[in-house]
Formats: structure tokens, C-alpha cells, sequence
């Protein structure tokens, strides 16, 4: 069985894949500094809530935009699954051209995100990803990444109400009833819902109209759900993008990682 991590800088994703499906997954928000058995201890927990042991994972695809936590992640794949693990961006073939000018500055979720919707979707494609930032990345009609947007997501945008303004409280994030709010809470949901909304929209508008093609809107992240049924501007809520992305790219470089085990054989830092 494959463990495929994507940890974000806010929420982290594991997923466990049986070889022809995806059988669970779960969530845990992103913590730099948990170690390696830390995370063993949380994660032998719920595999045995779904009656599943740790030992019946024999591989493992990590992604992270958090550079301080691979060693850990690593280092549970290592030590606890006696797995060496594929880390996205270190020597991986995801088979995707990158056509910016600084092709080693886009994060690796981004080109994850790309190849897992390269499988279910035909370019010219804009991937909407709300998570701590809300992007909207660009793939050409013949599966290149050609750049994208990053806007702050809507929790950045609340916290930054609440801490900026003595005034505002914090509030939880939902649609408000109505457009224009009778309070001050109403008030900032709608600020912070429907302007979410319009901004992507807005750029969603801005960037077929730069193109001057019709192009196909993917929507995924943690928030993303929220907006469904709220814009037309989105062809397609796809939750399973991300994990759909790590599987291909492990199936993409599996034989580099039986190689990378050879060589290190039982070694473990």
C-alpha cells in the first residue's frame, strides 16, 4: 500500500492507496516542528480505526511546501514503514514542462496539482487551489505549466480583519444569508465569502480573456468546497486532485525509488 503526504502550510494530507483505490485519507494541521514518531503514534492510531496496520505500508510519496518538515516526514517513512520515500522535487520525473522564468520557484504542489488534473482533464485548463493561498495556475492545451496567480486565501483574509482592526471580531467562515450584512459579522462574512468569490472570478475572466481561448476551470483545496454552487465561473470541484497528482508521480518514479533503496539498503538517519 502506498502513503501519499501533501503537507501545506497550513493542513497536512494523508492518504493510503491499496494499489487500485484510494481507501482513506486524513488530515492534521501542519506542525514543522512534530517529529517522526509523533507522527507514527497519530498515524498507527487510525489505521487501526479503519482496521489497517502500519506494516502493509510499503511505500511512500511525500509533498511539501515546508521545508523544515521533510526531515521528519522522511524520517517516519524511514525509520517507522522501513520505506525509503519519494520526495517530490528531489530528482522526480513528474513529466511536466514548466515554462516560467524561474522554473525551480514554483512550489511543488502547484505541479502536483497539475499532473493530477493532466489525468482526468484535457488542456488549456486554470487550476483553482484555496488553501492558505488561493492560486490559479495555468496549463496549456498541451499539458505545460505556463505560470499562474497567488492571492491570499480567505483565512489569511480573515485573520488579517481581525488582527488589523480593534473592532472587527474573528469570525467563522460561511455563506452569509444575504449580500449586504445587517451586522457587523454578516457584514465581513459577505466581505470575505463573496469577495473571495469574485476575485476568483475576476481573474478566471481576466485570464481567458488574456489568452483569448476557451479553457476548463478545475477547483481544489480545503476551501474550496465552500464555494460550490456559489459562481459558474468553476466547471469542476475536484477534491481528489492533489492525491490523484502524488499517485502518478510515484508511478512515474518507481523505479527510482527501488533503486535509491538498494543503494541505502537499511540504513536509516
Amino acid at each position: 500500500m502506498l502513503l501519499a503526504i501533501e503537507q501545506g502550510n497550513t493542513n497536512s494530507l494523508f492518504a493510503v492507496h491499496d494499489g487500485e483505490h484510494w481507501i482513506t485519507q486524513w488530515r492534521s494541521a501542519t506542525e514543522p516542528s512534530r517529529t517522526a514518531d509523533e507522527y507514527v503514534v497519530w498515524l498507527s492510531q487510525l489505521m487501526a480505526m479503519h482496521k489497517l496496520e502500519l506494516g502493509l505500508l510499503d511505500a511512500c510519496v511525500i509533498s511539501s511546501v515546508v521545508p523544515q518538515s521533510i526531515f521528519n516526514l522522511r524520517n517516519l517513512s524511514r525509520r517507522h514503514l522501513n520505506v525509503e520515500p519519494l520526495i517530490i522535487g528531489e530528482n522526480t520525473e513528474l513529466g511536466i514542462e514548466v515554462r516560467t522564468s524561474k522554473p525551480s520557484e514554483v512550489g511543488s504542489d502547484r505541479l502536483v496539482n497539475a499532473l493530477g488534473a493532466l489525468q482526468i482533464y484535457s488542456g488549456p485548463l486554470i487550476i483553482v487551489d484555496s488553501g492558505t493561498a488561493t492560486t490559479l495556475d495555468v496549463i496549456g492545451s498541451d499539458g505545460g505549466f505556463e505560470g499562474g496567480v497567488i492571492a491570499p486565501g480567505v483565512h489569511l483574509s480573515m485573520e488579517a480583519l481581525h488582527a488589523a482592526a480593534a473592532k472587527l471580531p474573528r469570525i467563522a467562515l460561511q455563506k452569509p444569508p444575504r449580500l449586504v450584512g445587517d451586522d457587523t459579522v454578516g457584514a465581513m462574512q459577505s466581505g470575505i465569502f463573496w469577495g473571495h468569490i469574485a476575485l476568483i472570478e475576476g481573474m478566471i475572466a481576466r485570464i481567458k480573456a488574456e489568452r483569448n481561448e476557451a479553457m476548463t476551470v478545475v477547483a481544489t483545496g480545503g476551501v474550496a468546497s465552500l464555494f460550490h454552487g456559489a459562481t459558474k465561473a468553476i466547471d469542476h470541484f475536484d477534491p481528489d486532485l492533489t492525491i490523484r497528482g502524488l499517485l502518478e508521480v510515484y508511478r512515474r518514479n518507481a523505479a527510482i525509488v527501488h533503486q535509491v533503496h538498494g543503494l541505502t539498503g537499511d540504513r536509516r538517519s
